[in-house]
């Protein structure tokens, strides 16, 4: 009987503490995109400095698990399209390897790069998860 009972409680405390532990990670990657959007909203300050961009902004993809890099382009410089595989090629090449790129991978958020004309069409989407950079 005690036997049975200690199992219960067991049971249910591993239970409550995998809630709980539910709860810290969603918490815990909400602190943790918000931190990664701040940061790039920082470094997208700097994109609006380059001749080829008119602005850029970083953002969370709505209520998903993901960051955006937003980047306009300069009426000079924006081209007639993009080819997203060769993109994402080259933004994998990019962002693999790095620890803390990996880090937020590895908590199951990803990247996504969206390219735009001067006019805000869309020349490119591409999005990065931890299958593709290797995490």
């Amino acid at each position: 009987m005690f036997k049975g009972r200690g199992l219960s409680i067991l049971v249910a405390l591993l239970l409550g503490f995998c809630l709980v532990s539910n709860a810290e990670d969603k918490a815990n990657v909400d602190a943790v995109i918000a931190e990664a959007v701040k940061g790039g909203n920082k470094e997208m300050s700097q994109i609006s400095k380059m001749p080829q961009f008119t602005g850029g902004k970083c953002y969370r993809d709505g209520k998903k698990k993901g960051v955006v890099f937003e980047y306009v382009y300069d009426k000079a410089f924006s081209p007639p399209s993009m080819d997203a595989k060769t993109m994402k090629d080259a933004l994998k090449k990019a962002l693999a390897g790095k620890p803390d790129v990996k880090q937020i991978t590895n908590l199951g958020i990803y990247f996504r790069f969206i390219y735009k004309a001067p006019d805000g069409k869309p020349l490119c989407d591409v999005t990065l998860t931890s299958k593709d950079l290797g995490s």
